[in-house]
């Protein structure tokens, strides 16, 4: 699986009447793609992209990390919250939690994730109800 960065502004998560969060959303992707043009909005507040490439032209994940924490800070003003992990769902969960997954790292995290964190609650029920955690 590959390794992506998620890239979560909480501000921009929510759409606003006058349409500004909507102009910040594409700014930010604008500002994204110059650094890695495979970037992918997944929804409002929530950019995907695969961290090798950039990883591999900027020296480092840690290069990678700065510049995009940086993108996020010149564009919407405020904090972004990074996470990196293998696939998109993790990354997206790490990506809340601001942490940034060690290569192999990823199925030990999705494991110790509770079943809430997939968002539907007669699936969680049900699966308790199985027996499965």
């Amino acid at each position: 699986m590959e390794r992506l960065l998620a890239v979560w502004v909480e501000p921009l998560a929510r759409e606003t009447a006058d349409g500004s969060s909507w102009r910040e959303y594409l700014g930010l992707l604008d500002a994204l793609t110059m650094l890695c043009p495979f970037t992918e909005p997944v929804r409002l507040g929530l950019y995907v992209l695969p961290i090798r490439g950039p990883s591999r032209f900027f020296g480092g994940e840690d290069a990678v990390l700065d510049a995009v924490a940086q993108s996020v800070r010149d564009v919407v003003g405020c904090e972004g919250s990074l996470g990196v992990a293998d696939g998109l769902f993790c990354a997206e969960l790490a990506a809340h939690g601001a942490r940034v997954l060690a290569p192999g790292a990823t199925d030990g995290f999705r494991r110790a994730q509770p079943l809430s964190v997939l968002g539907r609650a007669d699936l969680v029920t049900t699966c308790d109800r199985l027996g499965l955690h």
